[in-house]
């Protein structure tokens, strides 16, 4: 995100970011996919994110990782499109959206 102008702050929970670019915040968790995990993202964990994201402030959420996404996540993506989850199978089309913007 950086290499496309935007400003990306660490918060205080871990693996946690806030970007901003022209006045516009994004919030961003990172969960990250640990050797022997299970390779699909725990639906407690997108849960989670949604309600972090809700009590951020922020106008966009992000959840990045490279495990791979649950069907919900499309659920949640089609109710509320400010919201996205950038899983292992969605991350080179979104590294390509960014360049191409």
């Amino acid at each position: 995100l950086e290499m496309f102008d935007y400003s990306v702050k660490p918060l205080a929970e871990p693996n946690t970011y806030l970007a901003s670019k022209a006045g516009v915040q994004m919030f961003i968790r990172n969960e990250i996919h640990g050797p022997g995990e299970h390779p699909e993202v725990d639906e407690s964990v997108i849960r989670r994110f949604v309600v972090e994201f809700g009590t951020s402030g922020a106008k966009y959420g992000m959840l990045i990782t490279d495990k791979y996404g649950p069907f919900m996540m499309h659920d949640i993506e089609s109710r509320d499109p400010r919201i996205r989850f950038i899983t292992r199978e969605r991350g080179q089309s979104f590294i390509d959206s960014m360049a191409l913007s």
